[in-house]
């Protein structure tokens, strides 16, 4: 084989090595990373999954690790998957293993939405207070809150009252007044929390109002004359909300076809919790029957009624005449009056 034979074999072979070689891959290391979201808000129980973004688009490693800090907040998965487990913050965060690049979101969980049903408290014959507390704690404008009441044990929407209330206080605590109750009636309630067409309740509770004895009372009279008695009665306004207030006695005389009357008082005591009135227009020897009475707002609550009768007065004189002259006598004897209280004594020549 001559040299020009030679020359050109191994040109072929070196033609045919070369192309049976690869150069290798230019690397293209990243340059950063993000996430679509830096805050999320969740609830408990709630998924989603947070989508990563890595610069450049075309880089060689893209391999990356998820690390939740507070895992009883909040977990995340190999593939950015967030799980909300209880109430609380956490930090979902993203790293790169190219770089050591990092974003990272803050997650908040809140507790479901839901209410507790408080104590019904400040109990009167025709009031009470009737509380709650809302979950999520939240001052959320789109919250509506407040309780359902009724006399009947399944508080139903569309047949209770329906109180909603202004406002909670620093530990989301809320209250709500009513002042129209029956007396000695069992009432059920519980409280409710609404958002955007979701409602929850509170559990049934119940309380039932007191007696009217319990505010106002009516007792004996005393001082009773054949003209005249004083009447008493015991009233505790204590737990009762009212914008005007009347209080007297209704009177009912048996004489003749007999009527009824109403006197006001006004002499009531808030330290005593007691009033009275001195009726001086009665007739003697007669029957009364009277009950104290409260008028709180137009709405007017008796106690039971009490009697007593106006005494009479019996009278006589036993006289003689003495020193009988033509134009003068003297006239001397007793004169004895039977009879309780006070009255005026005459004597007619």
């Amino acid at each position: 084989m001559n040299k020009t034979l030679k020359l050109f074999v191994f040109t072929l072979a070196i033609i045919a090595l070369w192309a049976s070689c690869t150069l290798p891959e230019q690397l293209v290391h990243v340059t950063g990373i993000s996430l679509d979201k830096t805050e999320l808000t969740m609830t408990e129980g709630e998924e989603t999954t947070l989508t990563v973004t890595i610069a450049p688009d075309n880089a060689t490693d893209k391999s990356i690790t998820w690390t939740s800090i507070n895992e009883t907040v909040a977990t995340v998965s190999a593939e950015g998957l967030v799980k909300a487990l209880k109430a609380g913050s956490a930090t979902i965060k993203v790293i790169t293993a190219d770089g050591k690049f990092t974003a990272s979101c803050i997650v908040t969980v809140n507790a479901p939405m839901g209410v507790i049903t408080g104590e019904a408290t400040h109990i009167s014959c025709q009031s009470a207070m009737l509380s709650g507390k809302i979950s999520p704690q939240t001052s959320d404008e789109n919250l509506k809150f407040g309780v359902l009441y009724s006399t009947s044990s399944e508080v139903l929407p569309d047949s209770s009252v329906e109180i909603e209330a202004e406002s909670f206080d620093a530990e989301y605590n809320y209250s709500v007044y009513t002042d129209v109750l029956e007396p000695e009636t069992t009432y059920y309630y519980r409280s409710y929390i609404s958002k955007q067409g979701e409602v929850k309740y509170g559990e049934i509770k119940s309380f039932k109002t007191l007696a009217v004895s319990s505010m106002i009372e009516t007792q004996d009279a005393t001082d009773i004359h054949p003209q005249s008695a004083v009447m008493h009665a015991f009233l505790d306004l204590t737990d009762s909300r009212y914008n005007s207030l009347e209080y007297g006695f209704e009177i009912t005389a048996y004489e003749g076809a007999g009527y009824t009357y109403a006197v006001k008082a006004n002499n009531y005591s808030e330290t005593g919790k007691k009033f009275s009135y001195n009726d001086q227009s009665l007739s003697r020897d007669t029957k009364y029957s009277f009950a104290a009475y409260v008028k709180l707002d137009d709405i007017i609550h008796k106690g039971e009624t009490k009697t007593f009768t106006t005494p009479s007065i019996t009278a006589s004189v036993t006289a003689e005449a003495s020193n009988i002259l033509y134009y003068s006598a003297t006239i001397s004897g007793d004169f004895t009056v039977t009879s309780q209280g006070i009255f005026n004594k005459a004597v007619t020549l």
